[in-house]
């Protein structure tokens, strides 16, 4: 049984970039780099990075929704070496799907990657580099972490700043009405 809070993001989950709150500039870049990929252009994987609750996951998951694009989706906390992330990730980012429709990799958080990195960063990047679907990868902190200092350059990097209370307000006024 799903709980209630999970039931209530999926029905308010944004439908359109129009119901998207914040980083509106952020939205139009990713949208671009999108439509470049829907037009078979192989495109730099995407980093999102900022604070919690700015909408990095929401924006990855909305692109693949408008896009008809299936989802491959990872949390790098649970992953924990080369293997791992090649057994997971490696294939869906090399082969298109089932359908032929290209599939988002989207691998959250790979600043919770466990503290003993045994190759996961380097698989992670190696699949950055030779992926034949779009990849966008998600961070609070890009520069904290010592071993994502080789995604600055292979990535497009996008920060995603504090979302606006007033705006968060709005938006909130009107999904209860």
């Amino acid at each position: 049984m799903q709980s209630t809070s999970s039931l209530w993001a999926e029905k308010y989950f944004p439908s359109s970039v129009d119901e998207f709150i914040g980083n509106s500039e952020l939205v139009d870049k990713a949208l671009a780099w999108s439509q470049k990929w829907n037009a078979k252009s192989k495109e730099k994987p995407l980093f999102f990075y900022g604070m919690t609750g700015s909408g990095k996951t929401c924006l990855a998951l909305l692109l693949a929704k408008l896009n008809g694009w299936e989802l491959f989706e990872l949390n790098a906390s649970s992953l924990r070496d080369k293997e791992s992330v090649e057994r997971l990730a490696g294939s869906a980012a090399l082969n298109s799907s089932f359908s032929g429709k290209l599939r988002l990799i989207l691998i959250d958080e790979l600043d919770c990657m466990q503290s003993v990195d045994r190759g996961g960063y380097g698989a992670i990047a190696n699949i950055c580099k030779q992926s034949q679907n779009p990849v966008i990868l998600t961070a609070n902190d890009l520069y904290e972490n010592q071993n994502l200092a080789q995604f600055r350059s292979l990535c497009e990097l996008l920060e995603f700043k504090k979302i606006n209370y007033l705006s968060m307000s709005k938006r909130l006024c009107e999904l209860l009405s």
